[in-house]
């Protein structure tokens, strides 16, 4: 009990009818304090007692009090209805502190409506909670902020700081997260929601979305909802871009790219990653390089749209990377055809920089098999007159038609 605090507050800040207001609930042992204020003070302060005495049975009798301030009805109406606020309360008093311009029925209803809105959430288990999400993805897909917020009685804010609580709570535990992290979308997709996404950045929302990549015991699907989630801060501007970047996203979401098992998936990172290369000066260069890091990966999937985003890539940039040239030639010895289409399409590109002369010396060797790659296929064929055996070779030969068929395309843009 030494160690354990006697004194519980929580603290937000919410819009109230156009207002932004800041409330704050401190418990103590024998009462609660709550400050409701507009001015950055606390104002009329109001004492509330639940008496011994009751009409009904479980029913107390509330005795109000202020004691600082105007004496007004309302103010008695307001700490009544704190009280009924707070359904754990033990028969404890209540000080109230408000400081509100307007102290209208309006203002208690909203109030209202949003502190029992995040209550029905706080006191739910899972199972509950999960139908809380279906109901408000079903009802606010595709709503705009200000719709959110009268939704919310002005209060959306306090329902997203719970869903990114209970994201950061639960992400490394593998529990399903698909509803909550589209719940999140519905606010951070909204038009006119730079608001709800700087909330979700200011407590670390990229690095949980990005950490949720590498995690393997979150399910695909799951993952593709982060990229999403990352899609759409991506594209909410420049500096956005720049904060995923500076948070080593483009190697999280390359490595994801290539483990990814799912293509539908690897589609939805590829659109991530070109909305990264454009408009983002800064780190361009950064996922340029990521992309020709994927190219020897074991994923096909991955290498095609890697290649496909390299091209978009190449002519945003404008100058080479030493490295895209080995990168590329060793992609040709694939036996899925899409990717050597893929590869010999960015090829066509890349003989229009410095490269080319390294490029076409590269081609041409790659027509010429080395002489511990001839060695090795002789004594097989003397070894064993199998056809089957030359299986393992096939790579190198497709390798060297793709080189010849590279050879010649160029040969014909040059006729041109």
């Amino acid at each position: 009990m030494e160690g354990r605090s006697l004194v519980i507050s929580k603290q937000k800040t919410a819009v109230v009818c156009g207002v932004p207001t800041q409330v704050v609930c401190t418990a103590f042992s024998s009462r609660i304090l709550v400050m409701v204020s507009e001015l950055g003070k606390m104002g009329t302060l109001v004492s509330l007692e639940p008496s011994s005495v009751t009409r009904d049975i479980g029913k107390p009798v509330l005795t109000t009090e202020v004691l600082l301030g105007k004496d007004e009805p309302l103010i008695h109406v307001f700490t009544t209805w704190w009280h009924l606020c707070f359904k754990k309360l033990e028969n404890r008093a209540i000080l109230l502190a408000l400081a509100t311009k307007d102290k209208s029925m309006e203002v208690v209803k909203t109030l209202k409506k949003v502190i029992q809105t995040c209550q029905d959430w706080d006191n739910a288990g899972k199972v509950t909670r999960s139908n809380i999400l279906n109901n408000f993805i079903e009802a606010n897909q595709g709503k705009t902020a200000p719709e959110l917020e009268q939704e919310f009685s002005q209060g959306a804010s306090l329902f997203l700081v719970r869903l990114t609580t209970w994201l950061r709570l639960t992400y490394m535990t593998g529990s399903p997260l698909d509803k909550l992290l589209r719940s999140i979308g519905v606010f951070l997709s909204a038009v006119s929601s730079n608001r709800y996404l700087i909330e979700f950045l200011e407590v670390g929302g990229v690095l949980t979305l990005l950490e949720i990549l590498a995690l393997n015991k979150i399910k695909e699907e799951d993952k593709k909802e982060s990229i999403k989630l990352l899609q759409v801060i991506a594209n909410s501007g420049r500096k956005y871009k720049e904060l995923i970047c500076e948070s080593y996203g483009v190697r999280s979401i390359a490595e994801f790219l290539a483990k990814s098992k799912s293509e539908e998936t690897q589609e939805e990172v590829q659109v991530l990653l070109d909305s990264l290369i454009h408009g983002n000066p800064k780190y361009q260069n950064q996922v340029y390089k990521g992309l020709i890091a994927l190219l020897p990966c074991a994923s096909p999937k991955a290498q095609q749209l890697a290649l496909q985003t390299l091209r978009t890539a190449q002519s945003i940039i404008g100058t080479t990377h030493p490295s895209i040239v080995d990168c590329v030639l060793k992609v040709l010895c694939t036996m899925h055809l899409e990717v050597q289409y893929e590869a010999i399409e960015l090829i066509k590109d890349l003989v229009n920089y410095d490269v080319c002369p390294a490029l076409l010396k590269g081609l041409v060797a790659l027509l010429i098999p080395s002489f511990k790659e001839t060695s090795k296929l002789q004594s097989q064929i003397v070894s064993d007159s199998s056809v089957l055996e030359l299986t393992a070779h096939l790579p190198l030969f497709l390798q060297q038609a793709a080189a010849a068929k590279a050879i010649g395309l160029y040969q014909h843009l040059q006729k041109q």
